[in-house]
């Protein structure tokens, strides 16, 4: 069994790609609908689960050892890494693993007002040495690990945002907020 954080569309993937039943949680209904649908219209909907739940209290849905993976991408800073590391790892099977992905710092001399930005906003932001260490200390085997590259964030996020920053602004140009 695998618990993901209903976080996109990668899940449906997923469940073409394995034989096991996915448990998909999240607390947003929406996104939990429109992942139903898109299992149902891929015809994946027999191995896709979904839960309205929280990250934080996964005893409420799943017994201790019962989960061969917990995939968290770009979710476990809502509990925090380490947190999120320490809380989950009772729930995985003895021979289970974790696939996350947690914002890292990954230069030393970052502009003070970004340093700024990200300490109002996630004051436990690591680098990624010391997120390695947070994986060792919290009991895990660390398998690999890589650093997303800068095309894909202008390519599947900034891209999009900039198309829709545009069509908003034209839609509400006579607007006063």
């Amino acid at each position: 069994m695998m618990l993901i954080y209903t976080y996109g569309y990668k899940y449906i993937e997923l469940a073409r790609n394995t034989s096991g039943c996915i448990y998909a949680l999240d607390t947003h209904e929406p996104f939990l609908g429109k992942l139903n649908e898109n299992a149902k219209e891929e015809k994946v909907e027999n191995k896709i689960k979904t839960i309205k739940g929280l990250m934080f209290t996964l005893e409420k849905y799943f017994e201790k050892s019962e989960l061969d993976v917990i995939w968290s991408e770009s979710a476990i800073f809502i509990i925090g890494f380490e947190e999120g590391l320490k809380k989950w790892k009772p729930f995985l099977k003895k021979e289970g693993h974790m696939v996350v992905s947690e914002i890292s710092w990954i230069k030393e001399n970052i502009p003070k007002e970004i340093k700024e930005f990200w300490e109002a906003d996630y004051s436990s932001m690591n680098n990624i040495e010391d997120n390695l260490k947070i994986v060792e200390q919290c009991g895990y085997k660390l398998i690999d690990y890589f650093i997303i590259p800068e095309s894909s964030w202008w390519n599947n996020y900034y891209d999009h945002l900039e198309r829709r920053i545009s069509i908003l602004r034209k839609v509400h140009s006579n607007s006063e907020e």
